[in-house]
């Protein structure tokens, strides 16, 4: 039986890596392609896997461990083509036409990844169980190295076969069968012939179903509602689609149209705008834009060779395919990285023509950055031009877009004596040393060069003076150059798309605040709290590292999507590597773990100066040596030094094979789901590469002290009292539905509908009622004594839910600096300001003995009790914040009154209400940022809101404490 489990936990591994990867790339699809939606999509799979594992560490019902494994091993397996297809069927969903934001892109991955990734966190923790002896704690470190294993098969499977030779559901349909076929093994070998015989039959249905219909095909049409699909494959590169919408061809790439057979104007616009420039030319290189027509264009000068480079080799099929251009001798089409083909080409080009979209991620921002420019112009002849484009407005160009476009503008005339702006919808840059002008209308009659849009009255009207002038002092803001390891184009872009799309960075924050709650409670609970934090330190740097040397190889290479695979695969070698080294070895674990934790710190610190070197180095024995060699040796060295600590965290902190399993695996996996987000999403656009190598370093060098530091402790007190961490579950219930309401509230695509149902009477009524309610139970009619003895009773989740709503609106929407307070002034009032003549004073009357509302009925102290119960026993309060609570009283009687005051006079500059009203019933970082301390400080002061700033909770402890006082 055990090598039939062992094979359970391999096949588990080898299921999840595979899914993983897949999974990403269709969300890439479905999301357009931003790198936001990559760490968001892993950030969920690790959160959601590691809730999945805390979720297995929980006794459950009285079924037996291997019939449970059993079941949802099958259940699983079933689930990963299923998700291929939700994650297809979903765009159904969404409006056509409407790209949809970050926010729908948060919600989406959680509710469509969750059963994969509860079922593989819950069944990791559950083998671990079923493997390990409860009497050490080395058995964990042989799982985890197992599980290791398989992810290492499922990568090297996927890199080199399964990407090449097998559609995405076929790919998903082989693991499924494996992950089956093992399930079954199990229940031969564990005594339970019937069960496997009944999983068996589920793999023969499920297959006979996959045979019968074409699920690939199927799906792949729901994601071009209103096209046929003609062509759809998915290569090492991406996925490549090619529909028709009437009579005109399009052509995707990773879900963004990168080409259409009509689109005449982006055709003639890119060649045209340069080539007019130089009439002498005879060399053309165009970089992408093969799709559009725009080796079409540039077949109509006299040029002695067209090169036109695409590093997708199905991509130059495709345009074979629609375009023929192979019957123009002078068009030589090349499938290579342009960057890495224009340091070979020195002083070949008279022009070199993109057609690139926007720097959107790291792949594309490469195109865009001074680094590139350089390569460029050493490409060119003297004289030559570039020419390349961003998204710009007719009219009107936000901050964002004159961010991007100023940063770009910048970068290359850092390089280059001349650089022109020509405004439009789309802005051409036009680049060279030698003079360029606006007079291209004439230069085009004189060569006769035939357009359809392109033409002296459509040049007229776009090169107006006001409009050059607008375009010209649209690049104009001081910004930082876009660089290679700095891409402050892509921050930019972000940024842009976000304000376009909605949401702005809210949801990817609001997640990150859920998740490092998760992570402060479990590390809180821990027997050993830096151990803890270490493991959850370790699983942050580990993917923060593995993330920076993908984008850095993507940067340096261009093809991080093909080499992915195996650079994942490095780091789970690594990993395996780490484990199984470190489960063999004797010793004091904690001073071991200690000193992985700062040679992870010093790899993190020497990485950065070394990709920089890398980056710079001109050679052709690294540029050969780096994708296969390099690259995976530094990844592999990430994971050896991450994998090695967690066997020595489970020794360390041994409670039981599946609680310290979960507890550990639950931390590490936190970790680098807040690590994921972070790193791609905020640290890398805005410090580049080697300043999150060295906050990665920062990170790890702290928890190696805070180890170090806890090393010569007593040994009573490194074994602390063992907390409860099934306390973190009704905590985590509370973080998530606070969470989830304030991503409602802040998200734009979803404020306006939850303010609407925030003011449907029925739940007004339902809110009074229960006011009414608590009264009642307030004046202590006794209608049971267990509401009494248990702070928790079921009936305080029910003022929880329903209170929620209406208490938690004004942090995350008001039209004032501070929340609560200004209701009664407010031009629009949320349900809070609504409903606060009833629910204040009721509020106040329930607390009048007891503090009933604040210790029974506020959503708010029912969460800061849940948080309470995942930590130790609470210090005193400081007399800061006794005096605090003293002049918050004082202030809120002062401004209710100079607030009336001041709206009934005339506008002051100077006045009260002037200066707490943001003029927008908008979110402000300020609050959040507040709320989020005061979760923090809560851990050592107990309810620090509601003790220190809450009107309602401090005038009701004033008022106990004089009555105490006038009783004694």
């Amino acid at each position: 039986m055990q090598r039939s489990v062992r094979l359970g936990v391999a096949s588990l591994g080898i299921t999840a890596f595979v899914t993983q990867v897949i999974a990403l790339r269709e969300f890439l699809t479905l999301f357009a392609g931003n790198e936001l939606v990559i760490g968001v999509m892993l950030g969920n799979w690790m959160l959601l896997t590691g809730l999945g594992s805390f979720l297995g560490r929980r006794p459950g019902p009285a079924v037996s461990p291997v019939r449970k494994i059993i079941l949802c091993q099958a259940a699983s397996a079933l689930l990963s083509p299923a998700l291929l297809v939700a994650i297809r069927l979903v765009k159904q969903f969404f409006l056509q036409g409407i790209q949809p934001g970050i926010g729908a892109a948060t919600i989406v991955s959680i509710a469509l990844l969750a059963p994969c990734c509860l079922l593989s966190g819950f069944l990791l923790t559950r083998f671990g169980g079923l493997v390990a002896d409860r009497e050490g704690a080395a058995k964990i470190g042989h799982v985890f190295v197992l599980d290791t294993l398989g992810y290492v098969v499922g990568g090297l499977l996927f890199s080199f076969c399964l990407v090449h030779y097998f559609s995405p559901f076929q790919s998903l349909t082989f693991v499924m069968v494996l992950s089956l076929l093992s399930a079954v093994l199990l229940a031969m070998t564990a005594g339970r012939p019937a069960l496997g015989v009944v999983v068996l039959a589920a793999l023969i249905v499920a297959l006979a179903a996959f045979w019968n219909i074409d699920v690939e095909r199927l799906t792949a049409r729901a994601l071009y509602p209103g096209q046929e699909l003609l062509h759809e494959r998915s290569t090492p590169y991406g996925t490549l689609a090619v529909t028709r919408q009437e009579t005109q061809i399009n052509v995707y790439e990773n879900g963004v149209p990168v080409g259409s057979t009509q689109d005449f104007v982006a055709a003639e616009e890119t060649v045209h705008y340069a080539l007019a420039q130089r009439p002498a030319a005879k060399h053309v290189l165009l970089v992408s834009g093969a799709l559009t027509g725009a080796i079409r264009e540039a077949a109509k000068y006299p040029l002695a060779r067209i090169d036109q480079v695409e590093l997708d080799p199905e991509v130059l099929a495709v345009v074979r395919k629609i375009s023929a251009p192979e019957k123009d001798p002078r068009v030589v089409m090349i499938s290579e990285d342009a960057r890495r083909f224009l340091r070979r080409a020195r002083g070949r080009y008279d022009a070199i023509l993109m057609d690139m979209p926007d720097p959107s991620n790291a792949q594309i921002n490469r195109y865009y950055t001074a680094e590139f420019f350089a390569e460029a112009k050493r490409a060119l002849r003297p004289g030559g031009a570039l020419s390349f484009r961003l998204s710009g407005s007719e009219n009107y160009a936000g901050p964002e877009m004159r961010r991007l476009a100023s940063s770009v503008y910048r970068s290359c005339a850092s390089v280059f004596k001349h650089v022109l702006v020509i405004p439009g919808a789309r802005r051409y840059f036009l680049a060279s040393d030698e003079p360029l002008d606006y007079n291209i209308a004439a230069r085009l009659e004189e060569r006769r060069i035939e357009t359809r849009y392109v033409h002296r009255s459509y040049l007229t009207a776009k090169l107006t003076e006001e409009r050059i002038r607008e375009a010209k002092e649209s690049v104009s803001d001081t910004v930082d150059l876009n660089r290679d390891f700095y891409p402050t184009g892509v921050h930019a872009h972000l940024r842009y798309w976000l304000g376009h799309f909605g949401g702005g960075m809210a949801a990817p924050g609001l997640l990150v605040l859920v998740i490092g709650i998760g992570i402060a409670a479990l590390v809180r609970a821990s027997p050993d709290r830096p151990v803890s934090a270490a493991i959850s330190a370790t699983g942050f740097a580990g993917m923060g590292i593995e993330i920076v040397l993908i984008v850095a190889f993507q940067i340096c290479y261009g093809y991080a999507y093909r080499q992915i695979g195996l650079i994942v695969t490095a780091f789970m070698i690594g990993s395996a590597a780490g484990a199984a080294w470190s489960a063999r070895r004797a010793g004091d674990p904690r001073a071991r773990l200690a000193r992985l934790d700062g040679l992870l710190a010093v790899f993190a610190f020497v990485l950065a100066p070394a990709l920089e070197a890398l980056r710079a180095v001109d050679h052709p024995l690294i540029a050969a040596g780096g994708p296969p060699v390099i690259f995976p040796v530094l990844t592999g060295v990430t994971g050896f030094l991450g994998g090695a600590q967690f066997p020595l965290a489970a020794k360390a902190t041994f409670q039981g094979a599946e609680k310290t399993f979960g507890r550990l695996y639950a931390v590490d996996l936190l970790g680098a789901a807040f690590g994921s987000i972070v790193i791609s999403a905020l640290l890398i656009p805005l410090i580049g590469i080697a300043g999150a190598c060295y906050c990665l370093g920062g990170v790890k060098l702290a928890s190696a002290v805070a180890l170090r530091l806890r090393r010569g402790a007593p040994a009573e007190s490194q074994a602390e009292v063992v907390r409860d961490t099934g306390a973190v579950a009704p905590f985590a219930v509370a973080g998530f539905v606070f969470a989830a309401i304030g991503l409602l509230i802040v998200l734009e695509e979803t404020a306006a509908g939850v303010y609407a149902v925030s003011f449907v009477p029925a739940y007004h009524w339902a809110l009074l009622a229960l006011l009414a309610v608590g009264l009642i139970r307030a004046m202590e009619f006794d209608f049971g004594a267990a509401w009494r003895r248990s702070g928790m009773h079921p009936m305080r989740w029910i003022h929880f839910a329903a209170f929620s709503l209406a208490v938690f609106y004004p942090i995350f929407r008001c039209y004032f600096k501070i929340p609560y307070l200004f209701c009664h002034v407010c031009p629009r009032k949320c349900v809070f300001g609504f409903l606060r003549p009833w629910l204040v004073p009721a509020a106040l009357i329930m607390n009048l003995e007891k503090r009933h509302w604040c210790y029974h009925a506020c959503p708010i102290g029912t969460f800061y009790d849940c948080q309470a119960r995942t930590g130790g026993k609470p210090a005193r309060r400081p007399i800061v914040f006794r005096v605090t609570a003293i002049a918050v009283l004082i202030f809120t009687a002062a401004a209710y009154f100079m607030l009336k005051h001041d709206l009934a006079e005339p506008p002051a500059a100077a006045d009260w209400y002037a200066f707490f009203y943001l003029n927008a019933f908008g979110v402000s970082a300020a609050v959040l940022a507040t709320a989020a301390v005061l979760i923090v400080l809560a851990w050592r002061l107990r309810r620090a809101f509601c003790e220190s700033l809450c009107p309602v909770g401090t005038f009701s402890d004033l008022m106990l404490k004089l009555d105490r006082a006038g009783r004694g």
